[in-house]
């Protein structure tokens, strides 16, 4: 939902009721392992709007993200690191969120909200909402910020995201004046959706490793906090685990040296200006918690690799059926 809000409402939402975050379930809860196709749709305890469960008993051709018969439609989120390589490669980013954004058309799905979020700290620097187009494109965006953001350096590749989702719908998106001409603010996240993507996309280095203590969060590893209760305990939102997906974009991190990889990147067509903003990873970080969180609730997340992705070869048209598939099996849908 865009707003235009003076700094004065900032205290008025700060001071709004806050959802209380559970601790992990014992051995992941009791739905571990379940397929997607289960029944976690409906599960809701009420309260709050942000936190209770999305109601199941929408009429035919109403189900979860699909923006029909009462479902408010799907968020998807980009967590995209920002440093100043961006400055070489932003058509391609823009390009990658159209192509989201267009497979989620064809699913079926309603885009309720696009957002670009950073991967240090999961602060909003752009958004698009459903009706309303936003004061700037993503390309002059993410152009500002290379140029004016230092380069990331949190402690773990899941801070900004773990952020992010603590404190979603009171998330203040504010657009510089040199992007606007005005101050600009938003709450782009105020209104909680049927279905939530997230896209990580992470060019370089992770900081630590899935055992480090940086990536515990509340005692929970990052596959326990993200996947192991029926509702995801990482989101201020109680969204039913089947109405959330990642995407995972990244580098390699299974030992591809530079050289390896810079020709492999060549290959499909990356430019090279591109080349001395990405490096493999000596530290696995996607794979290990891809596979946990998985091992949880299968196809959860999906791997995918920078470079191929980043010149379109992304299956997001296949995954996103695949996914709309599982959200319409949650009201007994085909």
């Amino acid at each position: 939902m865009k707003l235009l809000l003076p700094l004065a409402l900032l205290a008025l939402y700060a001071a709004g009721p806050q959802c209380e975050t559970r601790p992990p379930e014992p051995d992941g809860g009791r739905d571990a392992g379940r397929k997607d196709s289960g029944s976690d749709a409906g599960l809701g305890d009420g309260g709050c709007w942000w936190c209770g469960g999305w109601d199941p008993n929408l009429p035919d051709g109403g189900y979860p993200g699909s923006g029909r018969n009462g479902d408010p439609g799907t968020d998807v989120v980009f967590v995209v690191r920002m440093d100043r390589g961006r400055a070489n490669d932003a058509s391609l980013y823009v390009r990658l969120v159209d192509q989201v954004r267009a497979a989620l058309a064809h699913a079926g799905l309603t885009i309720l909200e696009t957002a670009v979020v950073s991967h240090e700290d999961g602060r909003p620097l752009w958004a698009q909402s459903k009706n309303t187009p936003p004061p700037v494109k993503l390309l002059d965006a993410l152009n500002f910020y290379a140029r004016q953001l230092p380069d990331p350096s949190e402690p773990c590749s899941i801070t900004g995201l773990s952020q992010l989702g603590a404190n979603m719908p009171y998330e203040l998106l504010s657009y510089p004046p040199e992007l606007t001409g005005v101050p600009w603010y938003e709450q782009p996240f105020l209104s909680r959706p049927g279905a939530l993507l997230v896209v990580m996309i992470d060019s370089d280095l992770r900081p630590a490793p899935i055992t480090s203590l940086s990536c515990a969060t509340l005692q929970a590893s990052p596959a326990t906090y993200f996947a192991g209760n029926a509702f995801p305990q990482w989101l201020l939102w109680r969204l039913p685990r089947p109405t959330t997906r990642f995407w995972l974009v990244s580098t390699p991190e299974d030992g591809t040296s530079v050289d390896t990889m810079r020709g492999t990147c060549l290959a499909s067509g990356l430019p090279p200006t591109m080349l001395d903003a990405i490096a493999p990873s000596t530290v696995p970080f996607y794979d290990p918690w891809a596979s946990g969180m998985n091992a949880y609730f299968p196809d959860l997340a999906t791997r995918a690799d920078y470079c191929t992705t980043m010149m379109g070869a992304l299956p997001a048209n296949d995954l996103a059926d695949a996914w709309a598939k599982v959200l319409r099996a949650q009201v007994g849908l085909p």
